[in-house]
């Protein structure tokens, strides 16, 4: 099987990142506008949210939510170009296979647009590695209706740069209804947040 950095590394050129279109800034909009209210539902509020952001590519919209209330670690099996920058100016950046590899303890785990480029066996991996070092979970799904007639995209035999049509809340992956539930710029496409305790 190829490895996941053989698979990634070439990134998906759009518009400025090359972690696909799916992370512009125009693309991401939605989901910057509702990230303090993430941000405030999953801390404490006395002090940062510590987030492991799992497939953090080249942080082309994330870099711009990064305060003093988040300590931040970002994890990919790619090293992008734009990480010594992003380390000069304190930002945390770990290389490694986030689904064969641990990560630290944390209040949320993003995982936006991986577990969709991934196999089910590495899905359900990667979610328990996250169910062990968090309590919340934010990652990319897709509504039922967008699934009901896709069965062959349901499930991919290796890690591919085409996507699967997931639904997270549905088997085999049970993480039932989200907390919260954003509609992305494309169609079906969500971002949900759950509460994995």
């Amino acid at each position: 099987m190829r490895s996941l950095e053989a698979t990634f590394q070439r990134g998906w050129r759009a518009r400025g990142t090359d972690s696909g279109p799916g992370s512009t800034l125009g693309n991401t909009k939605r989901l910057r506008s509702t990230f303090a209210e993430i941000i405030e539902l999953v801390g404490d509020g006395h002090r940062a949210v510590k987030i492991n952001d799992v497939g953090c590519g080249d942080l082309a919209w994330m870099k711009t939510m990064l305060t003093t209330k988040i300590d931040y670690v970002g994890y990919d099996v790619v090293k992008w170009p734009t990480w010594d920058e992003l380390r000069e100016q304190g930002v945390d950046l770990v290389q490694q296979d986030v689904v064969a590899d641990d990560m630290r303890d944390a209040d949320l785990v993003i995982c936006r647009d991986v577990m969709i480029h991934l196999p089910n066996d590495m899905i359900l991996k990667l979610l328990s590695r996250c169910r062990a070092r968090t309590k919340w979970l934010l990652a990319t799904t897709y509504a039922e209706a967008s699934t009901a007639n896709l069965e062959r995209e349901k499930i991919l035999p290796r890690p591919l740069k085409r996507h699967a049509q997931l639904d997270l809340r549905l088997a085999p992956f049970n993480l039932g209804e989200p907390v919260m539930l954003m509609p992305e710029n494309q169609t079906n496409k969500l971002i949900g947040l759950w509460n994995l305790s």
